[in-house]
């Protein structure tokens, strides 16, 4: 099964040139997206009107009294802010959030072929959980590009999806993205002839850079916090994510 995974390296690298024209394609998606430039003029009237505004007096240590408004959210209101400004995932968001991973899983999987040879066990849970799903993405070829695409701008919109489990769809594909520059260095260096320990060396630091932002991602989406901690990556994730 791995020689045939193999075999098929070239149907993944297409794949990989086809997200490197979608990366250069992604601000100006991103651009005319509908939240980028929704905005909404701010009526005072229509706000005080959709709110509570009680009023009181203050008296200062000079003795003159001034009015001092204090305005009361609504129950919704408040509940939509706590979940915009909170980091805590609960119940089936921890599951969901995990989801996305899947991407970088299956297509940084290639650069564990050294490590399977080497532990037979990994291999075999290989063998057993990820080439299935290997084999999928490689019977359809648009089927990842689709899962890319949904992940990018699909999860951007989607009513009543909360922004951590947004935010970890919008880091997966970040993840998967980092995949492009080891993917097209061993493109040019293909048929070079270089030694095979160093072969072993750049496929393995990739595996473990890549196994390493994974499984920290689910193993803190499942505690019920946000893994916002993976450098560089997660900052561009909160930013493709948005404000709310």
């Amino acid at each position: 099964m791995m020689e045939t995974r193999l075999r098929n390296f070239s149907r993944c690298t297409k794949f990989q040139h086809t997200k490197c024209i979608l990366l250069f394609m992604l601000p100006t998606l991103l651009i005319s997206s509908s939240w980028a430039f929704q905005t909404t003029p701010f009526s005072p009237s229509s706000f005080i009107s959709s709110h509570q505004v009680g009023y009181s007096h203050v008296q200062n240590k000079n003795g003159h009294s001034s009015l001092k408004a204090k305005i009361f959210f609504p129950a919704t209101t408040q509940t939509a802010l706590k979940m915009w400004n909170s980091d805590e995932i609960n119940g089936p968001d921890k599951i969901k959030a995990c989801i996305p991973y899947l991407l970088p899983l299956i297509d940084g999987d290639m650069y564990g072929k050294f490590i399977y040879q080497r532990v037979p066990p990994l291999k075999f849970l290989d063998d057993l959980f990820i080439a299935p799903l290997v084999d999928i993405f490689e019977a359809y070829p648009f089927f990842p590009l689709i899962f890319f695409v949904l992940l990018v701008l699909g999860t951007r919109n989607a009513d009543g999806m909360s922004r951590v489990v947004r935010f970890n769809a919008q880091q997966a594909v970040l993840i998967d993205i980092t995949l492009i520059l080891p993917t097209l260095i061993g493109e040019g260096l293909d048929g070079v002839g270089v030694p095979r320990s160093y072969q072993e060396f750049g496929s393995n630091f990739v595996f473990y850079a890549l196994m390493t932002a994974i499984i920290y991602s689910v193993a803190t989406n499942l505690t019920g916090r946000k893994p916002n901690g993976i450098p560089y990556v997660s900052d561009a994730a909160e930013y493709l994510t948005g404000p709310f």
